[in-house]
């Protein structure tokens, strides 16, 4: 696919499809759902200014875009 993210990057966008909660988090203040992930600095500012045009940059699908962008989650996510 071309991506070109760092893992913690990955698991980010992997736990906004998944996590119900840390979405909510996301959404409401990004900068306390990062805190303890090793982003790349380019990878942080995109993520939390929800810059779609940029993440889309670094390789996210547009399945991936609307879940930064709406906390979109997966029908395997806990209700």
């Amino acid at each position: 696919r071309g991506k070109i993210m760092s893992s913690a990057f990955q698991k980010v966008i992997h736990r906004l499809g998944q996590d119900l909660s840390f979405a909510s988090q996301f959404l409401n203040s990004p900068a306390i759902a990062l805190e303890g992930y090793n982003l790349q600095p380019k990878e942080y500012n995109l993520l939390a200014s929800r810059d779609l045009k940029g993440l889309q940059t670094l390789g996210l699908t547009d399945h991936e875009l609307s879940i930064v962008a709406s906390g979109a989650h997966s029908e395997r996510c806990p209700k």
